[in-house]
């Protein structure tokens, strides 16, 4: 599903990339400025379905498969940053045990 750009959701997972990306370079600061994020592009979260979820055979063969859950959702995030005014694409896997 499209998240809106302007949304928490677009913004927080956005800024999550720019952190790792900060993170990266951070040994290498005197050679280059720390990364802003000047505009989320896109973001696009994908999650299994729920009829493949609710398959009983889709996780075992046990009673249990038709109860199984989502764990994790993916987000595919393309953002533009400052002061370089790069534009970089990345994809971002949440997990929803941990929230």
């Amino acid at each position: 599903r499209k998240v809106p750009v302007n949304s928490s959701e677009a913004v927080l997972v956005a800024r999550a990339v720019v952190a790792r990306m900060n993170n990266l370079i951070r040994d290498h600061l005197f050679l280059c400025a720390a990364l802003d994020l000047k505009a989320v592009v896109d973001v696009e979260e994908h999650s299994p379905r729920t009829a493949v979820l609710h398959f009983k055979q889709a996780a075992d063969h046990s009673d249990a498969s038709d109860r199984t859950a989502a764990t994790e959702v993916t987000y595919r995030v393309t953002l533009r940053t400052a002061p370089n005014d790069g534009l970089y694409e990345a994809t971002v896997r949440h997990s929803l045990e941990n929230d």
